[in-house]
């Protein structure tokens, strides 16, 4: 296999790591958040869910 072949999967890895580091970072603090400013989070819901569906 060549590096180009290889590519896809090597993004999808660091991806996963990245997501994953990032999930290992979130704490109590940050969901609390979350539920105190609901309407913060439906719209950003709603706005990545339009990006999603733009593509």
């Amino acid at each position: 296999m060549n590096f180009l072949q290889l590519l896809p999967l090597l993004l999808l890895v660091a991806l996963a790591m990245v997501m994953f580091g990032l999930g290992l970072s979130l704490t109590a603090q940050d969901f609390r958040r979350l539920l105190q400013s609901p309407p913060a989070a439906v719209s950003a819901c709603r706005a990545h869910c339009t990006g999603l569906l733009l593509q």
